[in-house]
């Protein structure tokens, strides 16, 4: 497994940790891909990692488990509905819909939390320390507060400035979060979008929490959708941002961003 790339790790750890265990040490093999990886980089144990993943793991289920029970309340809204296509209840409508946006308001600023302390987890398992202060960035349904326990991970990494090997170690962190949150189990292969990885385990994985997928329409998180060499990444600094949304703005057919930058995502990181 010598010198794959992040795209090829990734996709390889998330085929393995969705297979059903063969024989006794499974999981220590699903660990040895991060290993290989990470290449002495990381300063983390095997049994230190299934401990991070169960408290992950339980953080998200409560996360699930307040979304069903906060429901309830729109649902009975819902219940209140007399469906008269010649008569709306506007009032009821708008209680409706209130009642909806605050459940994903909730929901939302629960996920922020949950990927702030990946974040921070993934921080702690590398050796080298980050060369420069960093913000981690919400994009897609997150930073709009619409994002339900069950959404795709959408965000980016902001740093003060951006060279080779800045963005090799973040491009490393990032890595270490997506291990983290495959590491839950609900990554389906077709998700990494590799031809060759086609109908391979992919069917194993339930279709939950993930990041976004690797397509040429997806890829909003920091290593980019991986397409070609250059390929959309979003390790980088606010000038470069600016630069990149006033692109957008003068030319507005142009793909010069892809994603939309609307909130961030817990502490700055230093």
């Amino acid at each position: 497994m010598k010198g794959f790339s992040y795209k090829q790790a990734h996709a390889l750890y998330n085929s393995v940790s969705v297979r059903k265990p063969r024989y006794d040490g499974w999981k220590e093999r699903i660990f040895e891909v991060q290993q290989a990886y990470w290449k002495g980089s990381a300063g983390i144990g095997y049994q230190k990692q299934q401990k991070i993943n169960s408290e992950l793991s339980e953080i998200l289920e409560g996360i699930r488990d307040e979304g069903r029970e906060a429901i309830k309340s729109t649902e009975k809204i819902s219940q209140r509905f007399d469906i008269n296509p010649e008569s709306v209840d506007r009032e009821l409508m708008n209680e409706f819909i209130e009642s909806a946006k605050c459940v994903s308001m909730r929901c939302s600023a629960k996920m922020t939390n949950l990927i702030d302390r990946i974040m921070d987890e993934s921080t702690k398992i590398l050796i080298q320390r980050p060369p420069c202060h960093f913000e981690v960035v919400a994009i897609g349904s997150l930073a709009r507060g619409e994002a339900t326990p069950y959404s795709d991970l959408e965000y980016m990494i902001l740093v003060d400035w951006l060279d080779s090997s800045i963005e090799e170690f973040f491009t490393r962190l990032s890595m270490t979060s997506y291990f983290l949150i495959g590491s839950l189990g609900e990554t389906n292969l077709k998700y990494m979008a590799i031809k060759e990885l086609d109908q391979w385990f992919e069917d194993m994985a339930k279709n939950g929490l993930k990041i976004d997928g690797l397509s040429r329409q997806a890829g909003n998180i920091p290593t980019g959708n991986g397409m070609n060499e250059k390929g959309y990444k979003f390790i980088t600094t606010p000038d470069a941002l600016a630069k990149a949304y006033k692109d957008v703005s003068d030319h507005p057919k142009a793909d010069s961003v892809h994603g939309d930058l609307t909130a961030k995502i817990g502490r700055a990181h230093v």
